[in-house]
């Protein structure tokens, strides 16, 4: 049968209360330092997990500008590309066209020379043709003369 004494409590008691002081003194002040130790750490990488996260949206938000304000210089200089082949087009197109005003000056002129010479050697011919047939008459007109 168990039997349950006084001292026997009183000496369990107080072993107890040296383990624990025992215990609290070389190991939980040990266990409890290395967990706020942890805990410190783990705190500070979610801070430092924050900083990062807050230092990218920032670069995002950066770099994000950036590209918007690189589309707006790209879509400014093929505006301006735009504006320059147009007026160089245009600029060619009267080019050609005062060539062409030019070639058609020419020709109206070459025309005007070819008809006026036409017309130079058709007065020759038919001055020719009036001095031959002017000469036939006259030469019928003295064989007619002289036969009668």
């Amino acid at each position: 049968m168990l039997h349950i004494s006084f001292w026997n409590i009183l000496f369990v008691v107080i072993n107890m209360l040296i383990d624990y002081w025992i215990m609290k003194k070389f190991l939980f002040d040990r266990v409890v330092a290395v967990i706020d130790a942890r805990e410190n750490l783990i705190q500070d990488r979610f801070n430092e997990a924050e900083t990062k996260a807050k230092e990218a949206d920032e670069k995002k938000a950066e770099y994000q500008e950036k590209m918007k304000g690189a589309k707006e210089a790209a879509e400014q200089i093929l505006a301006d590309a735009h504006t320059e082949a147009d007026h160089l087009q245009e600029k060619r197109i009267a080019e050609a066209n005062e060539a062409a005003e030019q070639i058609r000056v020419k020709a109206m002129e070459q025309i005007a020379r070819e008809q006026q010479k036409a017309e130079e050697e058709t007065r020759e011919k038919i001055a020719t043709l009036a001095m031959m047939a002017a000469k036939k008459i006259m030469e019928e007109g003295n064989e007619g003369v002289q036969h009668q």
